[in-house]
């Protein structure tokens, strides 16, 4: 369980960048298997949320988030009907229930729970053309 974050990621990265980082794990000793088929149009932005132990990431054209949680069964939570395109996703440590997204017109706290946006910062209202795109924290928050 301690490493599972970092096999996750790991696994999501492995046909561009290696395991050769990862002490533990080498290349020859590991079978690859899909866990998760997303059917995502455009699926992007994997963050491993060590806290709450699932793997967040964003379907940008499909305007959804999905949250992955491998244990203890592979249980898989969707939030469809976004109405933008989601640029990125973080964990949001203070509750299991809420993430921070990226949409097109600003950064929002959702709900996993009941799917409803509270606007944190709007986000260049003056340029309708632009988006967020992409965008992480570093493991303090920050």
């Amino acid at each position: 369980m301690k490493h599972l974050g970092q096999l996750l990621f790991c696994i999501i990265l492995m046909g561009t960048f290696g395991c050769q980082s990862i002490p533990f794990l080498k290349p020859d000793d590991m079978k690859v298997e899909l866990t998760l088929g997303s059917n995502a149009r455009l699926g992007e932005g994997a963050i491993w949320d060590r806290t709450h132990q699932r793997l967040l990431y964003v379907d940008i054209e499909g305007k959804s988030v999905k949250t992955y949680y491998p244990l203890p069964n592979g249980s898989e939570h969707i939030s469809n009907g976004l109405l933008q395109r989601v640029g990125t996703v973080v964990p949001y440590r203070k509750s299991k229930d809420t993430i921070v997204v990226a949409l097109e017109d600003g950064v929002y706290k959702l709900s996993l729970t009941n799917h409803r946006l509270r606007l944190i910062a709007p986000v260049e209202a003056d340029k309708p053309g632009n988006r967020l795109n992409d965008g992480k924290c570093d493991p303090a928050g920050r």
